[in-house]
């Protein structure tokens, strides 16, 4: 048995990173219950952070869902000026990529560019996959299956489990299995320009209305970005 002279001291948490904790904590419970299910103290426990380090940010379930609205609203103001700060196209697509994943903690996303036709997808940029799973994949998808639904019918598309839809079409050999999906279109002067595609949410829930909101702002600001 250790003496008081030989017990280690306990590690102190950066106040800064338990805040962050425990508002992305709030986030998800938000984005499933809303509200009404929230509390300090399921926050606190989804967290990881006992109840009475919760209490010293937050007193009260009020002063919690006020402040992680505003964490969020400042996420996605973030990812909008991140998008704005490359004029080279491709650099900016690829941003526009990487702040979508970001924003809905997306494992895999990318941004399909369509044709002139407006018929297939004439680029196809993603970020989640290192080089050699792009080259082991091969060709980049033209549009068929769920990418597909997208660009006949430009609406966001939310879905729990993408093999379950009808117009899935599977993978082809060498892709890494995906499950969850959210696809929003990007427009610019009215037209589609392309779709995100977002996969796999990271903690293994569905995607969220509130992902879905934040991804359709977020696709509005890079259409803009793209037409300056």
């Amino acid at each position: 048995r250790m003496t008081p002279t030989e017990a280690k001291p306990r590690r102190r948490r950066d106040p800064e990173s338990t805040r962050t904790s425990i508002l992305e904590a709030a986030k998800t419970i938000l984005a499933q219950d809303g509200a009404e299910g929230l509390s300090v103290s399921s926050v606190a426990k989804l967290a990881g952070v006992n109840r009475g380090t919760a209490y010293q940010h937050f007193q009260v379930k009020e002063d919690l869902v006020r402040a992680t609205l505003d964490w969020v609203s400042h996420q996605l103001l973030d990812a909008v000026l991140s998008i704005g700060t490359d004029l080279d196209l491709p650099a900016m697509l690829h941003r526009i990529v990487e702040s979508a994943a970001g924003l809905v903690d997306a494992r895999y996303g990318a941004l399909g560019v369509l044709d002139e036709q407006h018929t297939e997808l004439a680029q196809f940029l993603t970020v989640g996959l290192d080089h050699d799973q792009r080259t082991a994949i091969g060709s980049l998808p033209r549009g068929h299956g769920i990418l597909g639904v997208l660009i006949t019918d430009p609406r966001p598309l939310r879905l729990p489990d993408l093999a379950r839809h009808p117009d899935s079409s599977g993978f082809p050999p060498h892709h890494p299995p995906m499950s969850s999906f959210l696809g929003v279109p990007v427009m610019v002067h009215g037209q589609v320009f392309g779709n995100l595609y977002l996969c796999d949410k990271i903690g293994g829930e569905p995607f969220s209305d509130t992902d879905e909101e934040l991804s359709i702002a977020l696709a509005t600001a890079a259409g803009v970005a793209i037409d300056n």
